[in-house]
């Protein structure tokens, strides 16, 4: 049973808990890992986007645990990594189908956004930077 349904029925225990922060911890893991495949990254050329991509959920997942374990609560923001986040796993696993891979390594956002050709960076910002920054 999830852990926020649990709380509701009152049926929580701390293995349940343990449990359930544990499958959270994995599924972390696997869901980093499918945003850099599903991105097309590799960290031979991307290592900046790609340790982002691993690093930035587990902050994410971590913090909230960390303050769960000291508060006996745990306080989601409205936008948050375990909706929101999932959200937007299962949309760039949709964009991912729907365009391939190529699509995160074109700049066609970063050309409706920026301009691009005139930029001072020594790269062109691809979707992908752009997928990782608001990430």
């Amino acid at each position: 049973m999830d852990g926020k349904q649990a709380r509701k029925t009152k049926s929580s225990s701390p293995l349940g808990l343990l449990f359930d922060h544990g499958c959270d911890a994995v599924n972390v893991m696997f869901g980093s890992a499918g945003w850099i495949v599903g991105l097309g990254l590799s960290f031979h050329h991307d290592p900046i986007l790609c340790t982002a991509l691993i690093l930035g959920p587990f902050a994410m997942f971590y913090i909230p645990t960390w303050e769960e374990y000291y508060t006996g609560e745990m306080i989601l923001p409205l936008i948050n990594g375990p909706t929101e986040g999932v959200a937007g796993g299962a949309l760039l696993s949709l964009i991912t189908c729907l365009y391939g891979t190529a699509f995160w390594q074109s700049t066609s956002m970063a050309d409706y956004f920026f301009d691009n050709e005139s930029s001072s960076l020594p790269f062109p910002i691809r979707n992908a930077d752009i997928q990782v920054t608001l990430a």
